[in-house]
């Protein structure tokens, strides 16, 4: 069985909801503190065993491919003047992977970008992820993917349960999945409806967080017309396997935080803030006084 060490990351969007900022500066790039969301992602990535992350880029996104660069003038002037800790920072990752920028020339659809690391992942089965999205949760959850498809090949979905009352607004923003237990914690996946809407839920679980393909997929999406606004859709194409009973899902215990909008950029980092004891105590005394 192939191990899987590639990950394909789409980063190429417009990140419109977040306009004016993302004119210059890329969505992904957004901080949850101190970090952009994408520095946490690879971290999960590389802890999962990942060895090359090959991220699907647009002309504007220069930032996000000097973030996993090394800069050795920034690095010799925190060494000279001591600056152990934030020299630590900025190089932790540069060296645990092989970091791969792929251009998307046209904007045509998500399953289009993911097409983009095919001269990368090869005959290869990969994870693919989306640049504004995590998932807290130990093992990583693309490790718990990793370990399903050891134990069931194939194609697959992580599956988060929606918190409780909150069935309905998942059901207007992701996918929602039919799902039957087969054995080992896998699941197989019977039917996905993308954004089903209010009172239309299939169950409490969802399709978000990370995927394995294998190449087949790839094969699918070479193959696929554009759909629906002349683009590529992952989804459309995944759907065909679904059909024939070739995907299956991992439910994954954890929280999930989508950044994809300012509410969940500003929920997101004030959950982060929460849990650091260096700004928790600051951060309380501040909602207090707020006077909500």
């Amino acid at each position: 069985m192939t191990k899987i060490t590639k990950a394909v990351i789409p980063v190429a969007g417009y990140g419109t909801r977040f306009l004016p900022w993302t004119k210059t500066l890329p969505k992904e790039m957004v901080p949850i503190i101190d970090r952009p969301l994408l520095h946490y992602l690879v971290e999960d990535l590389i802890a999962s065993g990942i060895e090359t992350v090959v991220f699907v880029t647009s002309g504007n996104k220069k930032a996000l491919e000097d973030y996993f660069d090394r800069n050795p003038e920034l690095e010799a002037k925190l060494k000279q003047t001591g600056k152990t800790k934030e020299l630590e920072a900025i190089t932790e990752l540069t060296e645990k992977a092989n970091f791969v920028f792929v251009r998307q020339h046209q904007q045509l659809g998500n399953g289009h970008a993911i097409l983009q690391g095919r001269p990368i992942t090869g005959n290869e089965p990969f994870i693919f992820a989306w640049g504004d999205e995590i998932v807290e949760t130990k093992p990583p959850i693309f490790k718990q993917l990793i370990d399903a498809y050891a134990i069931q090949p194939g194609n697959y979905m992580s599956l988060l349960k929606a918190p409780e009352g909150k069935i309905d607004d998942w059901c207007q923003r992701y996918g929602n999945a039919q799902i039957k237990q087969l054995s080992n914690g896998i699941y197989q996946i019977e039917k996905v409806v993308e954004k089903p809407g209010v009172g239309n839920s299939l169950s409490p679980y969802f399709t978000v967080g990370g995927f394995i393909a294998e190449p087949e997929y790839m094969d699918a999406l070479a193959q696929a017309k554009p759909d629906k606004g002349d683009e590529i859709w992952w989804n459309n194409q995944m759907d065909k396997f679904v059909a024939k009973g070739k995907v299956y899902g991992k439910i994954i215990k954890g929280d999930y935080w989508d950044m994809g909008n300012p509410l969940g950029f500003l929920t997101t980092n004030i959950h982060f803030a929460l849990k650091n004891p260096e700004y928790k105590k600051e951060i309380v005394a501040q909602i207090e006084n707020e006077k909500l």
